[in-house]
């Protein structure tokens, strides 16, 4: 059985051999919608 130390080490890895690949541009962040403030709060999982 592996120990995590060596998966540690294969995952990262992985990632070194991206360094001559173009990264892709960064997500446009989208905006969040104000919630209007008239309705009252249900609670964290309220809809």
């Amino acid at each position: 059985m592996t120990d995590t130390a060596s998966l540690l080490r294969e995952l990262s890895s992985l990632g070194l051999d991206d360094e001559s690949a173009p990264s892709p541009p960064p997500r446009p962040v989208t905006p969040v919608r104000p919630t209007t403030t008239t309705k009252k709060k249900r609670g964290l999982f309220g809809r």
